[in-house]
């Protein structure tokens, strides 16, 4: 007998191959539309199947969450490492594996992945005891996402390579007196606009103390 071959997808969009039940077969129960095959609906994984065709894992998860909605608990927002992920933020994109990193996330010392805007702002803000003023924590994510779509260090022009490590992931630039961000830099550039900076405000002192002495 030949088999449906309806394309099947996972509940994130991904193929997880065709349906392997039989040509003509009843569009009632089982996945959406009936079609089905040995790989988890939401997975995609082909794990030892449980009721409805879940695997052991997503099945596990779908009835803690059903249990959690039917108590008035908000939809939890599980982490899964490669997939597409949205941050409570409104940060979207596929996280990284497990001890790893890139533009979406970071992976917390808890092991957690953490939007790494968010982290950018915690640093920040951290810093409150030196004389500059940090971004603010409630900055819009979206304009420093717009911010690090630039192809160019905002310093020196130069291309900016997103690499990540100590001593290579670019620095967000922002206005020490203001708290507004500016730009992303090198990371050698980044110290050297503090210092600029520094220098400037020196500048500042130094004129208005000329000017109290000839008054």
């Amino acid at each position: 007998m030949r088999p449906c071959g309806q394309k099947l997808k996972t509940k994130d969009g991904r193929s997880r191959g065709r349906c392997t039940r039989r040509l003509g077969h009843s569009r009632s129960g089982g996945s959406p539309g009936g079609h089905t095959n040995n790989l988890c609906p939401t997975c995609g994984n082909q794990h030892r199947l449980k009721n409805h065709g879940y695997c052991h894992e997503c099945y596990n998860n779908h009835q803690r969450e059903w249990r959690r909605l039917r108590n008035g608990g908000a939809p939890k927002n599980y982490q899964k490492p490669g997939e597409l992920h949205t941050f409570p933020c409104g940060c979207t994109g596929i996280l990284p594996q497990r001890g790893a990193a890139n533009l979406l996330a970071k992976t917390s010392s808890k092991g957690a992945f953490m939007c790494r805007i968010s982290i950018i702002l915690l640093h920040s803000s951290a810093r409150r005891g030196l004389a500059y003023r940090p971004v603010p924590l409630n900055t819009s994510h979206s304009v420093i996402r717009k911010m690090m779509a630039e192809p160019n260090c905002e310093r020196c022009g130069e291309p900016l390579v997103w690499e990540f490590g100590l001593g290579k992931t670019p620095h967000l630039h922002h206005n020490h007196e203001t708290g507004e961000p500016i730009g992303f830099t090198h990371p050698v550039c980044n110290p050297r606009a503090m210092e600029d900076e520094i220098d400037r405000l020196k500048a500042v002192v130094k004129k208005l103390k000329s000017r109290e002495s000839t008054i």
